[in-house]
């Protein structure tokens, strides 16, 4: 899988960066180019003018899920984990490697080719990311209320690690577990990479420190078997709800005869 840098230069757009869940970046690289990121992970850096010197922060980290056309060039959009504020990065060791690498971002949208910058940057986000995001249908009922938003952190926080989550798509797919819906069968490229991400272990058994293994503890569902694995009282097994789809079909049929 690969990963790729994406710039935005403060001083050239006007206008500074400042990163949310959502992620839109515009590029006039070709289309079939493009497409490839979608389903990867794409590391925003920005840059700001800081007296007379140039100064980079890390935005945030994000996932493409579609690219569309937007006046002479092509729209990139998708979800993710912003920084906030983004964390700077210029004083890094590796930093001078990164921007030698991309030609000092002149490439604007580009793969990052060094494995060990993509190691420093996935430690940064694990030291100092923001808060885990949801999709805009993953809003379970809250305990805990936050202004602007209605989260149930405790979920999130360990379902929605963009680490976490790649690996454990890499090796179950995008189909869901319980009822095998597959978003792009259906939606064709809209729907390429989209699926939620479901921690198997009930939440009163995670604490603070919590070391992900995501093939024993991840599961790729659709956002409607994520809703009802997480409705009720207690966290429902997969297995129990693949049971209660195959029960639901069965009564179904027998009324149909």
């Amino acid at each position: 899988m690969t990963d790729y840098v994406a710039y935005h230069s403060s001083e050239l757009m006007g206008r500074e960066y400042w990163p949310t869940e959502h992620f839109q970046f515009f590029s006039r690289k070709a289309e079939s180019f493009l497409r490839r990121a979608i389903g990867c992970r794409v590391w925003v850096i920005v840059s700001v003018r800081d007296d007379s010197r140039m100064a980079y922060r890390l935005a945030g980290v994000f996932t493409p899920s579609v690219v569309r056309s937007e006046n002479d060039g092509f729209g990139i959009i998708g979800t993710g984990t912003p920084f906030r504020p983004p964390f700077k990065v210029t004083a890094l060791p590796w930093f001078t490697e990164l921007l030698r690498e991309q030609n000092k971002f002149s490439f604007g949208f580009n793969p990052i080719r060094s494995e060990s910058i993509i190691a420093e940057l996935r430690r940064l986000l694990d030291q100092h990311g923001g808060e885990s995001v949801l999709q805009p249908d993953e809003v379970a009922l809250p305990s805990h209320f936050f202004e602007g938003a209605t989260r149930q952190v405790s979920i999130n926080r360990f379902e929605r690690n963009p680490y976490a989550r790649r690996k454990c798509i890499d090796h179950y797919g995008c189909r869901c577990s319980v009822c095998g819906f597959d978003f792009e069968e259906s939606y064709g490229d809209l729907g390429r990479g989209f699926i939620h991400v479901h921690h198997l272990k009930p939440l009163s058994e995670i604490g603070e420190v919590y070391q992900i293994d995501p093939i024993a503890d991840l599961r790729p569902v659709c956002p409607n078997c994520h809703a009802m694995l997480h409705h009720g009282t207690d966290l429902m097994s997969i297995e129990a709800l693949r049971k209660r789809i195959q029960s639901g079909i069965t009564a179904a049929l027998q009324q149909v005869e």
